[in-house]
């Protein structure tokens, strides 16, 4: 089972998410502003940090962890499917990102993309 972490995402969006995601096994977390501070991988595996308010992103972003096999393909497809406005920053969980807040990975998926244009 994989587990989709959304940051900023409203709940509307959200919602549509988790019917996909909930659809093929899959769990949703919203995490809340209060935890963008915590290292995404952390937050994964559900161990939530101290508080933090201050730590803000500027857009919404889209973690998924624990997909294996095809489950990641199904599920972006579904998730098409589904039409679910995109979500621009989306990454998969690696040991590298993991150890990243919600800014920092934020801000790395910005840097990437804007190098793709």
């Amino acid at each position: 089972m994989g587990k989709v972490l959304l940051y900023n995402v409203n709940l509307m969006k959200a919602d549509s998410i988790i019917k996909v995601a909930s659809g093929l096994g899959h769990q949703v977390v919203v995490v809340p502003q209060s935890q963008f501070g915590t290292p995404v991988g952390a937050v994964s595996m559900g161990v939530m940090g101290a508080s933090d308010k201050g730590i803000t992103i500027d857009g919404e972003m889209m973690v998924m962890a624990g997909f294996f096999g095809d489950s990641l393909d199904k599920f972006i497809d579904a998730y098409n499917a589904a039409g679910v406005s995109k979500i621009e920053c989306k990454a998969v969980l690696t040991p590298v990102n993991s150890k990243l807040n919600a800014r920092q990975l934020y801000k790395e998926l910005e840097e990437h993309s804007k190098n793709m244009k």
